[in-house]
């Protein structure tokens, strides 16, 4: 009975870390706007190696998303699950402006929360909010981006994250191949281009019952 009581304490705590990040959690706009604002107030000349590869990595990331953002719909199959949600719905994206992966998943994530008004979308930004990243860890790693969702009284529905399957496979199979991480990292960001959003809509459908 006592290690019932203390994993429903451990339950009610977590969900409470989760609700404050939330509310303090940014739309998807202001997350933009805050990258933007970070990349335009910082001098890269006063960076160190590792900063500037961050800055320059970040800027690439603004122009990702802002492709994603312009070049396809949501899915037809998706889309119409999305429209007929009926009750409010909570969806909290872990991530972080840096990501490379982030970068062309948050926009669709953002797509999809503009066709339902009952589909609140915030950004917890990982960094921040580390005690919520520590509960959505991938494979013990602190892998983004993450995307939970909750319903109306903020029972968990599903988990999505950190990329879709097939990439993630093709990844480990250039990784056991010994492939240098910036000829896997180019190919990543050519596997999304081509893509166009399919297998993360094909991944959202199945999830979306």
């Amino acid at each position: 009975m006592e290690f019932m009581i203390n994993q429903n304490e451990k339950r009610i705590m977590s969900l409470q870390k989760i609700k404050d990040a939330f509310s303090k959690g940014l739309t998807f706009e202001q997350f933009v706007e805050k990258t933007q604002n970070h990349i335009e107030q910082t001098d890269p000349s006063q960076l160190d190696d590792e900063g500037k590869h961050i800055y320059e990595y970040t800027t690439l990331n603004l122009r990702r998303m802002s492709r994603v953002l312009k070049t396809h719909p949501v899915e037809e199959t998706l889309a119409t699950k999305l429209k007929a949600i009926s009750s409010k719905q909570h969806w909290m994206l872990i991530t972080e402006g840096w990501c490379g992966d982030s970068a062309q998943s948050s926009p669709e994530f953002h797509k999809m929360s503009l066709l339902n008004k009952n589909i609140e979308l915030r950004v917890v930004e990982r960094d921040t909010f580390p005690e919520v990243m520590d509960l959505y860890l991938t494979n013990g790693k602190k892998s983004i981006p993450i995307l939970v969702v909750f319903d109306e009284e903020w029972n968990q529905l599903f988990k999505w994250g950190a990329r879709p399957a097939a990439l993630q496979t093709r990844i480990d199979e250039l990784i056991a191949a010994n492939t240098p991480k910036e000829v896997w990292m180019e190919e990543i960001h050519l596997w999304y281009a081509k893509n166009r959003g399919q297998e993360l809509y094909k991944e959202l459908n199945s999830l979306m019952l």
